[in-house]
């Protein structure tokens, strides 16, 4: 009869084995967000509005795709947006932001605020960003035309960087994070946080991860969480 070794943990190095499982990072497929939005055109003129988008893995094929506000613009997409890369959707002509434009679309962004989905060919959502009364969710300024940018820090107003990343010295505001416990249009995240304990029991042990974590998440916002251990044993 063949025997076989089962390695014995203790306490704390089974603990450490299952706080790796549920730690253990986790790979997030490439995905194409909505970047920039000039809402409010330019100096030179109000028509020349422009959408960014920011594909931030491999090179993905958009044709079929859909950027809509479900009433006055809707963009049908079509090519490829090359990897790690900004593009730049452009109302009416390729005058309306500098740069070679992805493609040149019909149709308008309402000062009065919108909420811009974005869809893949199936209809499934990919991005939403909720725009609120005026576009104060995001920000954009119609007076200096300052657009709203998505930025690790949120969404701010800066100085327009179409197709290009967010220049960190060109931020003149920073939108606030609602403070309400209940989730706001802008997509921001509840307050109120859901506590769940994982236990491994073990002859003598309780091992415990209460792992702390918003309630609600939404497309493009960060969800942050916690995970307290509790009963670790002192033996290697």
């Amino acid at each position: 009869m063949t025997t076989m070794n089962v390695p014995r943990f203790s306490g704390k190095a089974a603990y450490l084995i299952l706080l790796g499982i549920f730690c253990w990072p986790v790979a997030a497929s490439a995905t194409v967000t909505i970047s920039e939005i000039a809402w409010m055109g330019s100096l030179t003129s109000a028509n020349h509005e422009w959408i960014e988008l920011h594909n931030d893995g491999d090179a993905i094929d958009v044709s079929g795709w859909q950027l809509t506000d479900g009433s006055n613009l809707t963009i049908e997409l079509t090519g490829v947006i090359s990897g790690h890369s900004y593009v730049v959707l452009e109302r009416t002509s390729d005058d309306s932001a500098p740069g070679q434009a992805f493609l040149v679309y019909a149709g308008a962004l309402v000062n009065g605020g919108s909420t811009l989905r974005l869809e893949r060919a199936d209809g499934s959502l990919l991005d939403q960003v909720a725009g609120g009364e005026n576009w104060q969710n995001i920000g954009g300024d119609n007076e200096t035309k300052a657009t709203a940018q998505y930025t690790a820090a949120g969404w701010v107003t800066a100085v327009a960087t179409p197709g290009a990343p967010p220049d960190p010295a060109g931020v003149q505001t920073k939108q606030e994070s609602p403070t309400k416990s209940s989730v706001t249009s802008s997509g921001a995240l509840q307050k109120p946080k859901l506590k769940e304990e994982v236990n491994l029991v073990l002859p003598g042990i309780t091992l415990s991860l209460a792992v702390y974590a918003p309630t609600v998440g939404y497309v493009n916002q960060p969800v942050n969480f916690t995970v307290v251990p509790s009963g670790i044993g002192t033996d290697l």
